[in-house]
């Protein structure tokens, strides 16, 4: 008897095991993500014969593209967890590629690799553990469509979702060009960071924070190369620290308008300059100062700041 009822007690337990090892990961919500990849060559993100194990990627897969082309048409809806562009692989984009919760970076582009938001393209990234885009080692990203990270108030509640570092942020020689819109809410650091030889240039409008927003430091960090082009607007709003901190000889130029703190307060300053930098506002540039808690410029370790256009300051 005693044989039989430490068998049966056993079995009983091996059977609770297994389902409590099922079941546990579906009862707190969480799920494992597959990495699926591209097989090269170009095609169509909805062809499965372009992916391995003829699978399209899901909301819960991690996307590898290594080399070739790869195109979202108009009116698809695309949804990962996080996509990766590597070894001088393409995408062309002209659907909406949406990432609700990523699990690291949502997209990282590198080695050579590129990415092109078409004319209709949208980029939607509600929240992200590490950053929202990454790119490095001459990674490049072409926005002539919209491009969201960080969902607002208003998409996700009161609290809002968070980018868990940085909104989008270039190394490596790379380059951000930006021909239509840019925007970047609810960051725990810095909304962009520009830095490593990288160039990035606005041709359009760019919205970093905003009143129901929070950016919990700087708006725009740079030690390398932007330019705000002739048509480019820049509004930054509800930092943590400074607007702009522009650092470790960075180039910044001003030929558009920029708007600090026209939503929400910028809590120290403006535009802070330091370590041989360098911030010219262009003659026909305009910056624009609402909400400012310190000064609207600041200068510290030789950084330059050369008004040849107008600092504009308005009512709070």
């Amino acid at each position: 008897m005693c044989y039989k009822t430490d068998s049966i007690m056993r079995l009983t337990f091996g059977l609770l095991f297994l389902f409590l090892s099922f079941c546990l990961p579906i009862f707190s919500g969480q799920v494992s993500a597959n990495t699926i990849v591209w097989l090269g060559g170009e095609g169509n993100w909805t062809d499965p014969t372009k992916w391995e194990n003829q699978t399209i990627p899901t909301a819960n897969d991690e996307v590898i593209i290594r080399s070739g082309l790869v195109r979202i048409q108009k009116k698809e809806i695309v949804e990962v967890n996080q996509i990766q562009l590597v070894d001088g692989a393409k995408i062309e984009n002209m659907g909406h590629i949406l990432i609700k919760s990523a699990s690291s970076t949502a997209i990282i582009i590198k080695e050579f690799s590129q990415f092109k938001n078409l004319k209709k393209g949208r980029i939607e990234i509600r929240e992200a553990a590490d950053s929202g885009i990454q790119l490095s080692e001459r990674g490049m990203l072409l926005n002539s469509g919209r491009i969201y990270i960080g969902a607002p108030v208003e998409v996700v509640g009161q609290r809002g979702k968070q980018i868990g570092l940085h909104g989008l942020i270039l190394d490596g020689q790379s380059i951000f060009r930006n021909n239509k819109l840019l925007e970047i809410q609810n960051t725990k650091d810095k909304a962009i960071v520009n830095q490593g030889e990288s160039i990035f240039t606005n041709h359009k409008k760019i919205i970093l924070g905003g009143e129901k927003s929070l950016l919990q430091r700087n708006g725009i960090q740079n030690t390398a190369v932007i330019t705000n082009n002739k048509k480019g607007k820049i509004y930054i709003s509800g930092t943590y620290l400074d607007g702009i901190r522009n650092a470790d000889s960075g180039r910044i130029e001003n030929l558009g308008k920029i708007y600090l703190g026209k939503e929400k307060v910028i809590t120290t300053y403006g535009i802070y300059c330091n370590d041989d930098s360098s911030f010219r506002n262009e003659k026909k540039g305009k910056i624009y100062a609402y909400k400012i808690g310190k000064e609207i410029v600041h200068k510290v370790k030789n950084g330059e700041f050369m008004d040849l256009g107008r600092v504009v300051v308005k009512k709070k």
